[in-house]
């Protein structure tokens, strides 16, 4: 069986301040399986990752090539 890792993550934009004062950030949801990596934006807009040129190493890490804007509404 194919197993599908997904998880929400918040990003840098801030949606809105809690009642204390607190950063509410706006979250994108990413979803990866075998041979199927796409992150879902604020907008509900999925946005697939082709897998043969989308991992770049760079020092310290891997940046992720995406064909598609992330949308924050």
């Amino acid at each position: 069986t194919m197993e599908l890792n997904q998880d929400a993550f918040n990003s840098n934009r801030i949606l809105s301040t809690s009642a204390s004062g607190s950063p509410i950030y706006s979250r994108i949801n990413i979803s990866n399986a075998l041979h199927n990596l796409s992150i879902t934006d604020e907008s509900g807009q999925v946005i697939q990752i082709s897998h043969e040129n989308a991992n770049i190493l760079i020092k310290g890490g891997v940046v992720h090539k995406i064909s598609s804007i992330i949308k924050s509404e």
